[in-house]
């Protein structure tokens, strides 16, 4: 079991003090034994020499049993042992009856008795067998009357005071200890109370630290002692703070590049499992929102792609990375490829990225048949203007009639690609035009009124009639007026064409709140629901109809979509409007901010 630093530091504490108590103690218990057996032997002495000069002038014992009842009335009145001996045995005893006297072993080889034979002054401390006590002996040769040589007289004093203040000494000592013991725990929870407090400090800062906390600092801290750990547990906590921020911040950009990249991007563990994808490719593929932690067939249902990853993920493959087509349901191209590479761990993991390409292929279509069909438009006259020509640089000067006839077709076909190049202009000026660039407030309703009647002639050639029913207070739009001419020109010179002999055209318009719409309808043989699609599509033209003899190379509408667009509007095409015939070509425009608005 760990024990806490104030615990062992009580311990210390209490082991330096027995240290300092225990020779202490031995030393003043030695000094009070020492002083207290030199009183009592000191005692015993004076004891010795009073019982000597009693026995020395008594009066002859008629016999020992006299001896023995002066020996106890003696010791009685003393308080002490007394026992009379000649050369080792036992004559009277003031602490053993008469009748066991006998009974007593010798005493001769007593260390008292002797060095009293010897003349001298014997005394001894020891256990005494007979009383069961310990006392000190001090034993001397005495004459008595009626013995013709000295006896030996012994006095004994039980060592019982001695036994009782050296109990007591250490009784006191006990209780000073435990006083001394319980202070110095006091002092010690004292002395460790601030240590304790800071080092709990400490030890919460790192912890809220390690929870994320890195704002967090020591600020009040209890002895020096703790500063330079303070200081640094402060510093080592800004630092973290600043380092965290700093990659939190990379983090940030990193997972704002990562999902701002128009290529979806997921990333595949070694067991083919998927760690994370960015937003393009939740996009591309809605099944991988909740992908993490599954395998790519699950999170993203395709197949193609699944076996694609699998095998960039061999530990054999090598080489670029192999790339796949994928066709979504939606009809979306994608192209997609993987890389593989190692993690720090010498595992293989993988990276795919996927981009659509829908419109890059779409664009390569639009650009071969826009190179087709300026080819085939442009060749058609230029092979007609060759062959006139020739034709014409072998004729005789005389054939006036055909001549003429000749330069009238070149002339058409030269006026025919001159307008294709000029709508060409149109369509690339407009395409490159931002949404709502170029615009003002333009009187719209005085625009399709103009183009009306720019278009009466041909309209008359066909009998067909043009009307614009549009409010007198028809809003202002914003628009580009030039654009805009372009458009309705355009609208009601299809119309016009397309309507059979004797047909009406109209175009309408009305203000929707903060929008404006336009209509140019026809009675012409409608559009079928297969090319609505694709009618705005440049050189695009509907199959054979009344206008198709006399239709352009199929770049109007293209044009009108997008001066439409840059104006900020939509364009769109209903067709049939009745008895399955007509169409309406119908766009709108931001209604114009007015000084009331």
């Amino acid at each position: 079991m760990r024990t806490t630093f104030r615990s062992r530091l009580l311990l210390w504490f209490w082991a330096l003090l027995l240290l300092a108590a225990a020779p202490l103690y031995f030393f003043i218990a030695d000094s009070v034994k020492t002083d207290l057996l030199n009183n009592d032997r000191q005692l015993a002495l004076h004891m010795l020499d009073g019982a000597s000069w009693l026995l020395t002038h008594h009066e002859p014992f008629a016999d020992d049993a006299r001896l023995e009842d002066w020996a106890q009335q003696v010791g009685d009145r003393l308080g002490l042992r007394l026992t009379v001996i000649d050369g080792g045995h036992v004559l009277a005893d003031s602490k053993v009856p008469w009748d066991r006297v006998p009974e007593m072993e010798d005493h001769s080889t007593r260390p008292e008795v002797v060095e009293a034979a010897h003349g001298g002054t014997g005394m001894s401390v020891r256990h005494s067998a007979t009383l069961d006590r310990d006392l000190i002996y001090v034993a001397r040769l005495a004459e008595l009357p009626g013995h013709d040589h000295p006896l030996v007289v012994r006095v004994a004093l039980p060592m019982a005071e001695l036994t009782q203040r050296l109990d007591a000494l250490k009784t006191r000592f006990l209780i000073i200890l435990a006083a001394c013991m319980g202070c110095a725990a006091l002092l010690s929870y004292w002395a460790t109370g601030g240590m304790a407090t800071s080092i709990r400090e400490l030890s919460s800062l790192v912890a809220d630290i390690g929870r994320g906390a890195y704002g967090r600092r020591v600020r009040v801290y209890s002895g020096e002692e703790f500063a330079p750990l303070v200081e640094a547990v402060n510093r080592m906590a800004g630092d973290i703070e600043r380092h965290v921020g700093m990659v939190e911040e990379q983090k940030g950009q990193l997972e704002a590049l990562f999902n701002g990249l128009s290529e979806g991007v997921m990333t595949v563990d070694g067991q083919g499992r998927v760690v994370s994808v960015n937003s393009s490719f939740r996009e591309m593929f809605p099944e991988a929102e909740h992908g993490e932690g599954k395998a790519v067939l699950e999170a993203t249902l395709d197949a193609e792609l699944a076996r694609l990853v699998e095998r960039a993920l061999k530990p054999d493959f090598s080489g670029e990375g192999p790339r796949l087509v994928l066709t979504r349901p939606s009809g979306r191209e994608l192209e997609a490829r993987v890389d593989a590479y190692p993690d720090p761990s010498g595992a293989r993991r993988a990276v795919v990225v996927v981009q659509d390409v829908s419109q890059i292929r779409k664009l390569a279509r639009v650009r071969r048949d826009f190179v087709a069909n300026v080819s085939h438009e442009l060749r058609t006259p230029l092979t007609s203007i060759k062959g006139y020509a020739e034709t014409l640089s072998a004729m005789p000067p005389e054939n006036v009639a055909d001549r003429d006839r000749f330069l009238g077709v070149i002339q058409r076909n030269a006026d025919h690609m001159s307008r294709m190049v000029d709508s060409l202009l149109a369509l690339a000026r407009w395409e490159n035009s931002q949404p709502g660039s170029r615009t003002v407030a333009v009187n719209a309703r005085a625009l399709a009124e103009e183009a009306a009647q720019n278009i009466w002639p041909a309209a008359q050639g066909k009998s067909v009639s043009v009307a614009v029913d549009a409010p007198q207070d028809l809003p202002e739009v914003m628009g580009d007026a030039g654009g805009l001419a372009d458009v309705f020109r355009n609208l009601i010179d299809n119309a016009v064409k397309y309507s059979p002999e004797g047909g009406s055209v109209r175009v309408a318009a009305e203000a929707r709140d903060e929008r404006v719409v336009f209509r140019v309808e026809d009675q012409g043989p409608g559009i079928p629901g297969h090319a609505k699609d694709r009618i705005f599509e440049r050189f695009y033209r509907v199959g054979d109809g009344p206008g198709k003899k006399d239709g352009g190379a199929g770049l109007g509408l293209a044009i009108c979509r997008n001066i439409v667009t840059a104006l900020g509007g939509t364009i769109w095409v209903e067709s049939p409007l009745s008895d399955g015939k007509g169409s309406a070509f119908a766009f709108d425009l931001p209604r114009a901010r007015t000084a009331a608005d």
